[in-house]
């Protein structure tokens, strides 16, 4: 009797095991809260950073899940702005980032990342948090995501 009850349980682990395995992933309010903290320790990594945007919740992975995104900027001398995104669920960071150009969050409308892409910035700082203002010419577009990668798509 004793090995016929293990054999049992052993074929349900074996069957919750397998099926667990292809559930898509989940994300709650608490971990988009919690989420924050760890997207702006990422952004702290970029070299000389001088400000994190606000955050912005939108699925740009487009895995049905909510993506937290924000803005860095970042630079010593030739400064720029790179949008981030981090795809909560997977614990995975995408940047939309080039390097004479930069790349500042617009808005987030119609379940889309809307950015302003120009070819440089200037700062403003006000109340300690430093603003990135577009100067020359701007270009505004969506962010898309393809194959891992971030990428600027102007409107037409």
């Amino acid at each position: 009797m004793g090995k016929k009850i293990l054999t049992i349980l052993l074929m349900v682990a074996m069957v919750l095991a397998f099926t667990a395995c292809g559930k898509k992933r989940s994300v709650s309010g608490m971990q988009l809260e919690n989420a924050q903290f760890e997207l702006n320790d990422y952004c702290a990594t970029f070299p000389t950073c001088m400000g994190v945007g606000d955050k912005y919740i939108c699925d740009v992975t487009k895995d049905g899940n909510p993506d937290l995104c924000t803005d860095v900027t970042f630079g010593s001398g030739m400064m720029r702005t790179a949008v981030v995104v981090y795809d909560v669920a997977n614990e995975e960071f995408y940047v939309l980032d080039g390097y004479s150009t930069s790349y500042y969050i617009d808005r987030v409308e119609n379940e889309k990342l809307y950015v302003i892409e120009g070819e440089k910035y200037d700062i403003e700082i006000e109340d300690s948090k430093v603003q990135p203002i577009p100067a020359g010419t701007t270009v505004t577009g969506v962010v898309k995501f393809k194959k891992g990668e971030l990428y600027f798509v102007p409107n037409k």
